[in-house]
């Protein structure tokens, strides 16, 4: 069954998502998926985006979770890398090309640099 025949808008399942997932309670085995999806995020991120976002994320202390980080370490974590990506995604779509991006007066460049500035 989609959303749409439930009378619900995917728009706004899209937005709530995240809402519900950062609100639900978690027990130690999806405590530990979520850390290892976080570190997985930003190795993925770090290996697409160029130095001058990547640098950005660094200066933003967006970096991967201990093995013994609270839920609410987590919830943080997820929140700036959801907020960042999507700051990353609006720019894109309203600039049109991620190469008129510029970070600390460095224009982006459009090819993604390695992951070398985040540590795994």
């Amino acid at each position: 069954m989609s959303a749409t025949s439930t009378g619900c808008d995917p728009r706004l399942v899209v937005v709530l998502l995240p809402v519900v997932a950062m609100t639900a309670s978690l027990d130690d085995a999806a405590r530990r998926r979520l850390i290892a999806a976080h570190r997985a995020a930003l190795i993925d991120v770090a290996s697409t985006v160029s130095d001058a976002l990547i640098g950005e994320l660094v200066k933003l202390g967006v970096e991967p979770l201990s093995q013994d980080a609270s839920i609410d370490q987590i919830r943080v974590a997820q929140a700036q890398l959801f907020g960042w990506i999507n700051g990353v995604i609006l720019a894109a779509v309203t600039l049109g090309s991620p190469t008129r991006v510029v970070v600390d007066d460095d224009p982006i460049a459009p090819e993604g640099p390695n992951a070398s500035h985040v540590a795994r």
